[in-house]
C-alpha cells in the first residue's frame, strides 16, 4: 500500500521544478494551470519520480500472521519478487532507512504536506545514482533538524512536540540495532550508554517487534490525579508538577491505551502493558525497565530516567 495517493505525488513532482507549489490537492488544477509545463518534459520526470518512489521509499506490506510491516523493496524475477532494495551487506542501513521513514510518516500521516518525502524524492532525483544506503540515510538524517527544529528546543510537558518522542524512539532502536541486535553477548565496558544498552537487551524481544504505528497522546507514567504522592526533588527548585511533567515521566501512546491505563499507578500500568501485549513506544519500554527493583516509579526514578533519556539525546 503506498504511503500517499496520485493527486499528491503529482503536486510533489511539480514542486521539484517549482518551490512555490504548496503541497495542498485543493490547490492541485491551479497549480498545474500557473506552472505551465511542457508535458513530455513533466511526463518523463514523473517516470523517474515513480520509479525511485517504488524503490526507496517505504509500503505497507501485509504479512500473514503479523497483520502488516513496513517494507522498502525493490522488484526482481524469481521466487523472491520483492526483496530489500539494498540486500546483504546493507541490510543494517536498510533496515535503518525503513524506521526513519516511518518515523517520518506517523508523524505525517495524511496524504497533504508531506514535506519529508518531497524531500526525500529530491535527493533522489538530483543524485544520478543513490549509491549506497549508508549515503541516503546520512542524507535523510541531516534533514531532521531542518523539516523538524522542534527536536531542539528542550520538552515542554504536555506541550511537547511529537516528533521529539518519535525520534527519541528511532534513536532507540537505532541503539538496539548497533550494540544489541545479533551480537551474542554485551560489551558496555568503554559505551557511554551502557546503562541504556542493558535496558535495551533486558527488552530486546519488544525492540525487535518494534514498529512505527500513528499515536497521538502523551501519557504520565505517574498519573497526574496522584501528584501529590511523589516525593519531594533532590533537584533543587523543582516542583512536584514540574516533576510529574518532565520529559523523563513522558511517553508518545494512542489515545485508546492511553483511555486504557486511566489513572492507574505505574507497576498497574506496567502490568497492563505486558498482558495486553502492548509494544507502541520504546521510551515507555525503557522507563518500564528503569522502575526501582520493588517495581517503583516515583521522583527519584523519573528523574534518573530524565537525566539519562536527556543526555543521550
Amino acid at each position: 500500500t503506498s504511503i500517499i495517493d496520485f493527486p499528491n505525488f503529482l503536486l510533489q513532482v511539480l514542486r521539484i521544478s517549482n518551490d512555490a507549489v504548496s503541497l495542498d490537492d485543493k490547490k492541485l488544477l491551479s497549480h498545474f494551470k500557473n506552472n505551465q509545463q511542457e508535458p513530455y518534459e513533466f511526463i518523463k520526470r514523473l517516470l523517474k519520480a515513480r520509479v525511485l518512489f517504488d524503490r526507496y521509499c517505504i509500503k505497507r506490506e501485509q504479512v500473514e500472521g503479523e497483520n502488516w510491516r513496513w517494507k522498502m523493496c525493490q522488484v526482481k524475477e524469481g521466487n523472491n519478487r520483492y526483496p530489500n532494495t539494498f540486500e546483504k551487506d546493507e541490510k543494517q542501513e536498510n533496515d535503518k532507512l525503513i524506521m526513519l521513514q516511518s518515523m517520518f510518516q506517523v508523524t505525517t500521516y495524511g496524504n497533504t504536506y508531506k514535506t519529508w518525502l518531497f524531500e526525500l524524492l529530491k535527493i533522489l532525483m538530483d543524485d544520478q545514482e543513490v549509491k549506497s544506503a549508508d549515503n541516503l540515510l546520512e542524507k535523510m538524517t541531516s534533514q531532521i533538524v531542518l523539516l523538524y527544529p522542534s527536536i531542539l528546543k528542550k520538552p515542554d510537558g504536555l506541550g511537547t512536540s511529537w516528533i521529539l518522542f518519535n525520534y527519541t524512539d528511532y534513536l532507540l532502536w537505532e541503539l538496539y540495532c548497533d550494540e544489541v541486535r545479533g551480537k551474542g553477548s554485551l560489551n558496555t565496558e568503554d559505551h557511554s550508554q551502557k546503562d541504556l544498552i542493558i535496558k535495551i537487551n533486558e527488552a530486546k524481544d519488544k525492540f525487535n517487534k518494534f514498529k512505527f504505528v500513528q499515536r497521538n497522546s502523551i501519557e504520565h507514567l505517574f498519573p497526574q490525579s496522584h501528584v501529590e504522592q511523589l516525593h519531594n526533588s533532590k533537584i533543587a527548585g523543582r516542583e512536584k508538577n514540574e516533576t510529574m511533567n518532565c520529559f523523563g515521566n513522558l511517553c508518545l501512546i494512542s489515545r485508546s491505551s492511553n483511555s486504557s491505563y486511566s489513572n492507574n499507578y505505574p507497576n498497574h500500568k506496567k502490568d497492563h502493558a505486558k498482558r495486553k501485549d502492548k509494544n507502541e513506544s520504546l521510551k515507555q519500554l525503557i522507563m518500564f525497565q528503569s522502575f526501582n527493583t520493588d517495581g517503583t516509579w516515583n521522583t527519584v526514578e523519573i528523574e534518573k530516567h530524565d537525566e539519562e533519556i536527556t543526555k543521550f539525546l
